[in-house]
């Protein structure tokens, strides 16, 4: 046998090998195509990669299968190039199409057989990257993207910012951030548990996408913050329409756990009107602003002032001090009286004080909504309760006549039942009576009326604990509260007690509560009586309320106040 036949026929069986070989690969895509590109040899990772069988294949042109139309004059000739020229085709990653003209992304590489002669043969080796690829948008996503929402995240937002800033500039137009935070998103969360907080979250990203314009930039600055960017003609007015159409969108009821709850928000607005401000400070002063609304009692929107900054270092400064209030020493109590129509005395209202070493005099107006804000009443309302407890123990040790104390407690405490069995152990521990406690409740503790905060408040009634509805009429009044909650009291906010006497619209509305609270057998009490004319219009139309206010007693220290219970 010649050397001539053996190579031949050598040559004939590695070329069968060659294409078992090339067949059998699982993952790795080879076709093979003629001087014409059309195919020769499809094996079957092909087949799953590009979804033509290989009989529906064979034939076919290259660039008719595979190949997305802005790419075919490229490949044809860099296909001629190299069979005239010699100009190889260089590996790399390409994004070809499937049967069904969808993206495939390969990395191919490129073998030509029998180059020199009249029949050469490209055979094409394509790697699948749709996972790598898919792997890459996904980190992409969400180096840019919040995962839960949706919508930009912060660094995005940031960036998105800074593009519209020069935007703006170039096009010599005005831009305008606004902040939108949830109001008590923790008091949600404690309440109703941290799935139905986030379900919360994903509805009002919905409600801002349904008022936002599609040149609008929405973005989620922090867990319950969210910003949206603004830019183009006409900015205040659409800056007013987007305000006014969320008011009304915020202000329909959101479904939480299947009950329906009315959830408020603070909107911050800054407008940038062709200066200089860096997007960076944009941003800030819109947060600024938004800050400003929940300090001035939440559910408003505010435009950004100057003077807001101070308002917010003072915020800090109120809040960092507050942090050490406790440890330091600094609080204290003063009980205000409460008598009945004979002025007789009956019960009182422990009032907190605060003496800040660094700040002075702190009033209750203003640390109080700060407390709220950053979730810090519990460790007041645990102070407070721990005062007035201690003191009746010694009121009682003095052998002193005890009168119920009223104590404020907040909605955050309340609901938070850790709170609830450490008072409840504290107060069995003392000895004292549950009857020689009160709790004074405001409305807007009461707006997430859950079951479990009215089955809370039964159960200490049920102890001998009175309740009473604090400033009833000036907050988110609702009637259904006076049949939904077990109240002992209703408190009539001073304003309408010191404006009844000589104004028929706020005489009428008092008289109306004498009249419901009389109804539903809730006791009064008047908040504000200052002068003679107050306790004559009381007198007048409910003669057994109890009393509160300055022509009565101002409040006092527990020494002034021990004095009185001897007397």
């Amino acid at each position: 046998m010649s050397f001539s036949k053996i190579d031949k026929h050598t040559i004939q069986r590695n070329d069968q090998r060659f294409r078992e070989l090339l067949t059998a690969l699982p993952n790795v895509s080879v076709q093979g195509y003629d001087k014409n590109r059309r195919v020769i040899y499809w094996n079957r990772a092909s087949e799953f990669l590009y979804g033509y069988s290989e009989s529906e294949a064979m034939g076919e042109l290259l660039e008719d299968l595979i190949i997305p139309n802005e790419m075919r004059a490229l490949v044809i000739d860099a296909h001629n190039d190299w069979i005239k020229e010699g100009v190889v085709i260089p590996a790399t990653e390409l994004e070809l199409v499937n049967k069904f003209k969808q993206p495939v992304s390969v990395y191919s590489s490129h073998v030509m057989l029998y180059q020199h002669t009249d029949q050469p043969e490209m055979f094409c080796v394509d790697v699948d990257m749709s996972g790598q690829k898919n792997t890459e948008k996904a980190l992409a996503y969400l180096t840019q993207f919040d995962r839960q929402t949706g919508v930009y995240n912060k660094q995005t937002l940031f960036e998105q910012a800074k593009a519209q800033v020069l935007d703006s500039i170039n096009r010599d137009q005005d831009s305008a951030a606004l902040f939108i935070g949830i109001d008590d998103l923790t008091h949600i969360n404690n309440v109703y548990g941290y799935k139905a907080g986030d379900l919360l979250i994903l509805e009002v990203v919905n409600r801002i996408r349904a008022i936002a314009e599609e040149c609008d930039i929405v973005a989620r600055y922090s867990g319950d913050v969210f910003v949206v960017l603004i830019t183009g003609s006409n900015l205040n007015e659409r800056i007013e329409d987007f305000c006014s159409q969320w008011q009304k969108s915020s202000s329909v009821a959101y479904s939480i756990n299947g009950e329906k709850r009315e959830v408020t928000t603070s909107v911050g607005v800054y407008v940038n009107k062709g200066t200089t401000e860096s997007h960076i400070q944009i941003i800030k002063n819109a947060e600024i602003a938004m800050n400003q609304a929940k300090l001035e009692g939440k559910n408003k929107c505010l435009y950004y002032q100057r003077s807001y900054q101070n308002s917010l270092n003072r915020f800090h400064a109120l809040l960092t001090a507050l942090k050490t209030a406790v440890t330091n020493n600094e609080f204290s109590l003063v009980y205000q009286p409460q008598y009945n129509m004979q002025r007789k005395l009956v019960s009182c209202e422990a009032l907190l004080r605060w003496h800040s070493e660094e700040l002075g005099f702190v009033s209750p107006a203003e640390f109080i909504p700060v407390a709220e804000n950053k979730n810090k009443m519990d460790m007041i309302d645990r102070w407070v309760l721990r005062a007035v407890v201690d003191q009746i123990k010694q009121w009682k040790q003095a052998n002193k006549s005890i009168v119920p104390v009223f104590i404020n407690l907040s909605g955050q405490s309340l609901n938070n039942p850790d709170f609830i069995d450490d008072i409840v152990s504290y107060i069995k521990g003392s000895g004292v009576p549950f009857s020689a406690i009160g709790i004074e409740i405001t409305e807007y503790a009461l707006v997430n009326d859950s079951d479990s905060l009215i089955g809370i408040l039964k159960w200490l009634q049920n102890q001998g604990v009175k309740i009473a509805l604090d400033d009833f009429g000036t907050g988110f009044s609702s009637l259904s509260y006076l049949t939904k909650f077990p109240l002992d009291y209703i408190k009539v906010d001073k304003s309408f007690i010191m404006a009844a006497p000589d104004s028929d619209q706020n005489a009428t509305v008092t008289k109306v509560i004498f009249a419901l609270s009389d109804s539903l057998s809730i006791q009064v009490v008047c908040e504000g009586v200052e002068e003679e004319k107050h306790f004559s219009f009381i007198s007048a139309h409910c003669n057994h309320s109890l009393l509160q206010g300055y022509l009565l007693s101002r409040p006092i220290d527990a020494q002034s106040f021990t004095a009185l219970l001897t007397s």
